[in-house]
């Protein structure tokens, strides 16, 4: 039976993607359910092979093992039988420092999943710090952190007006970068990640070239390969500096994380991608370092 982490006095602290992780917020693919595709991942796999519940679970329960085995402790949203597509938690609320975002989604189906985290919102240490933007949208998706910088995918899902609501928030703290993503991809993630301070997993052909350039001066870019990217190479989760979990179909990727002295811990997530996401968008970090 599993076994999730209680609310009370919830610390925030995340300013990486790849410290030490604590703390995390997910939710159950339990309240899964067919509906009209949002994405172009359900569009496809909706039509030919739309995902198994059962195999759905047994997936994550997976995702569970490795994080609790490695010292995480899970919160778990709220299970609402209106949220769909409440396993990607990410989409829906991120942490930037000590501070939680509220997401304003795009999407109507997805616009009431952020009811679920009423809980775990209540339980926050310090209730101060808890934003929910009124103008345009952002997704967490979109928002790589890098110490003081905040990078911002401008996609299908964050726009210019979500994006100018984080610099007027955050701009005396960090460097809000905009980057500017291929018609087509959903969300900076899965076209671009950080495993460390100086390596970044990059899918180049969903990234426009001006961006492209920026991202590859300030990092030691690995060039996802095209026959991956519908597996969403880029879309790793590092549990701390050495540990990343990635999805065992990406053998190329997953070599190259190992050549750079990775432990990288391989989970057949192909049926949860089905439902267009993978390790990163299942997961919102509330406590690193």
């Amino acid at each position: 039976m599993s076994v999730f982490g209680q609310l009370k006095n919830i610390m925030l602290n995340v300013f990486t993607e790849y410290e030490q992780l604590k703390k995390v917020l997910m939710a159950s693919v339990s309240t899964f359910q067919l509906h009209k595709p949002i994405n172009r991942t359900q569009e496809y796999y909706y039509k030919i092979a739309p995902p198994d519940k059962s195999i759905l679970l047994e997936e994550q329960e997976q995702f569970f093992d490795v994080l609790r085995d490695n010292g995480v402790d899970i919160i778990l949203a709220t299970p609402r039988n209106d949220c769909t597509n409440q396993l990607n938690t990410r989409d829906v609320a991120f942490v930037v420092g000590n501070s939680f975002v509220v997401s304003p989604m795009k999407e109507p189906i997805r616009q009431h999943e952020h009811l679920a985290l009423d809980p775990v919102i209540s339980s926050l240490e310090s209730t101060d710090k808890i934003f929910r933007p009124n103008s345009g949208v952002i997704e967490g998706g979109d928002i790589i952190l890098d110490s003081n910088r905040i990078y911002v995918g401008i996609s299908q899902r964050t726009n210019k007006i979500g994006y100018n609501w984080l610099v007027e928030k955050y701009s005396n703290e960090f460097e809000i970068v905009p980057i500017f993503l291929e018609e087509g991809f959903l969300h900076l993630d899965v076209v671009f990640n950080l495993i460390s301070p100086k390596h970044a997993l990059i899918y180049e052909k969903g990234i426009m070239a001006s961006s492209l350039e920026l991202l590859a001066s300030r990092y030691c870019v690995i060039s996802t390969p095209e026959q991956e990217q519908i597996n969403l190479p880029t879309n790793v989760f590092s549990i701390n500096p050495e540990i990343v979990v990635a999805d065992k179909r990406n053998k190329i990727t997953n070599k190259y994380l190992c050549e750079l002295g990775k432990k990288v811990i391989e989970i057949d997530f192909s049926e949860i991608s089905k439902i267009g996401g993978s390790f990163r968008c299942s997961t919102c970090p509330l406590l690193r370092g």
